[in-house]
């Protein structure tokens, strides 16, 4: 094996560099700024932000609903999930929300702390970010599921739910 050339200082070099073999480059050297705008770099190298929506109709009450809205197509995170109503609750109805995940077929199991609790207090057309439980780690595969749990007390229930649960999930 030939013996490693050691350039010292810095280099500048004007022009192209071509290397007959692999190029080591240390943690931390290449930024989004080094990649061109029109690089085409393949999905399988990216990471994805994905947002799983659920939505109910604007101007209904809130429904039970429990829907499958995700399935892993590679490793992944859950990294967040909101909810945002378009009429606050009346009196003490309320709405709990629950983010669960099967994994391997098993049962669904919520990832959230607690179900999200929207009543009477919530504000109207702003998020509430649901607490989620440690890291939610996701393989392929995985379910995600949005359950809605509507309660009617002595007013209404609120109206036009929207539920995004935000996932980052690895390149394949």
């Amino acid at each position: 094996m030939a013996q490693a050339s050691n350039i010292q200082g810095d280099q500048n070099f004007q022009g192209n560099v071509s290397y007959n073999g692999t190029v080591n480059l240390p943690t931390g050297t290449v930024s989004n700024l080094q990649v061109l705008a029109g690089a085409d770099v393949g999905y399988q190298k990216l990471q994805h932000v994905i947002h799983a929506v659920l939505a109910q109709d604007a101007g209904a009450a809130t429904a039970d609903q429990t829907r499958t809205v995700y399935i892993a197509r590679a490793a992944g995170t859950v990294i967040g999930a909101t909810i945002s109503i378009d009429t606050a609750a009346v009196g003490n109805s309320t709405v709990d929300v629950d983010v669960l995940v099967s994994t391997a077929g098993g049962a669904f199991a919520s990832v959230l702390t607690a179900a999200e609790s929207i009543d009477s207090s919530t504000v109207v057309r702003t998020d509430t970010a649901a607490t989620l439980s440690g890291t939610p780690a996701l393989v392929v595969g995985d379910l995600v599921q949005i359950d809605i749990d509507a309660t009617v007390g002595t007013g209404t229930l609120p109206q036009g739910i929207c539920v995004d649960v935000t996932v980052a999930e690895q390149g394949t």
